[in-house]
């Protein structure tokens, strides 16, 4: 491919137009063959490769690098415009489902493009901007092009930073810390119990948000590391704290790993809290999951009494069909709907309606974001269970929700339903 990329390069100097290279990586093809067996897998590499060329014809050249990626070279690609057309009519057609011996298999693609007009242009340079491109458009939620844009280095060079430090962090004792915020009763407003929310002090940065380095450890693998140390300090506080819900989000890699539902009996175990107090929190995106280890783990896991959290529900893929086939305890209103609601807004409506059908199926609702009491009071008299938010209480440390557990002694030993 890179000697390609030169002849191509070499030719644009003498005959003018553009050069667009883009960097394609199959999404979910690691559950493929996981599930259907390396087989299939490599039954459906042929099958890409032939869908690929049948849709881009004869329009450039096509490379497999290796694994699940592959590149395809236009040496006349008039606009960066035309070179996105494309890349949308290969994503398009690869959601069509496979046919293997095995079953039928489902992936989707992500892809990074750069294209060129410069006569100053390396092969190596145009590889790497196209592999940033793709990492942009899988960190963006895949199944997506993403056009090359050169802010895109700092951004990489900035994550990159941002993991190294992550590592080093989950090494010490001493960056890394978990705070609570409460959960409050809409009726007693008593706190009934707390979410837990990684914080990450950095000697050198000062305060790290969670908004920057959760992404990070996502994408580099570290997410598993980062989630069992928060779901630890959580179990400690469980165990100080009987009858309080303690509320943990999961990622969807540890949900993946065929050893997570051991590891949170081997947690509950070591630190004494009970499993009924424990309540683990997913994101939709989970419920679209048809990894069969993430739906063995979620019903191991509510089968022993933990108890399972819907989160910013409304903002992804809602349905009755995933609620039903992946029961949960409890949905929370996310706070773009919360922050909205006023007498005579559309979105008192769309509350209600969640609201209405959360507990026509016997599930719970919580609703984050709550900043002002009139968003409290309307929540109470559309019927919502628990608040949670600013105008109770920021996020604080495990000693200060014990002091606020203390402060409000309503739950004795059996988990409070709110």
């Amino acid at each position: 491919m890179t000697l390609s990329l030169a002849a191509a390069l070499t030719r644009r100097d003498v005959e003018g137009g553009r050069v667009a290279l883009m960097m394609l990586d199959l999404d979910r093809f690691k559950q493929v063959n996981d599930t259907l067996g390396h087989q299939a897998g490599d039954e459906l590499l042929r099958a890409v490769a032939e869908r690929l060329r049948q849709t881009i014809s004869d329009k450039g050249i096509i490379a497999r690098f290796g694994g699940d990626e592959f590149a395809f070279l236009y040496q006349t690609c008039p606009s960066t415009c035309n070179c996105t057309e494309i890349a949308e009519k290969v994503i398009e057609a690869l959601q069509t489902p496979f046919e293997t011996k095995r079953g039928k298999a489902f992936v989707g693609a992500s892809i990074g493009i750069v294209s060129t007009s410069t006569s100053e242009s390396e092969p190596r340079e145009l590889l790497r901007k196209a592999d940033i491109a793709l990492y942009k458009a899988k960190t963006s939620g895949r199944n997506r092009a993403v056009v090359y844009q050169e802010h895109m280095n700092e951004v990489l060079q900035l994550e990159r930073t941002i993991e190294a430090e992550l590592r080093e962090a989950l090494r010490t004792t001493d960056q890394l810390s978990v705070h609570f915020q409460p959960l409050v009763a809409q009726k007693t407003r008593k706190i009934v119990g707390a979410e837990a929310l990684a914080r990450w002090h950095h000697p050198k940065f000062g305060s790290i948000s969670p908004v920057k380095f959760i992404p990070v450890a996502e994408n580099s693998g570290l997410i598993e590391d980062l989630g069992d140390f928060v779901l630890r300090k959580s179990c400690a506080l469980g165990a100080e704290v009987p009858g309080r819900t303690i509320a943990v989000n999961i990622s969807t890699t540890q949900l993946r790993n065929p050893g997570f539902a051991a590891r949170v009996f081997d947690l509950l175990y070591e630190t004494g809290m009970r499993a009924t107090d424990l309540e683990l929190e997913i994101t939709e995106s989970i419920l679209l999951d048809d990894e069969h280890v993430s739906a063995q783990n979620l019903r191991t896991l509510r089968s022993s009494g933990i108890h399972i959290a819907l989160d910013d529900f409304g903002t992804g893929y809602s349905s009755l069909s995933y609620l039903r086939r992946y029961p949960v305890d409890r949905i929370k209103i996310d706070r773009s709907f919360v922050s909205q609601l006023s007498d005579g807004h559309d979105s008192v409506a769309i509350v209600q309606a969640i609201i209405t059908l959360a507990h026509a199926m016997n599930i719970q609702v919580t609703a984050e974001g709550v900043e002002t009491e009139e968003q409290a009071d309307i929540l109470g008299r559309l019927g919502n269970n628990t608040l949670q938010g600013y105008l109770f209480s920021r996020p604080v440390k495990a000693d200060e929700i014990v002091a606020k557990f203390a402060g409000d002694p309503e739950v004795s030993g059996s988990r409070q339903v709110a």
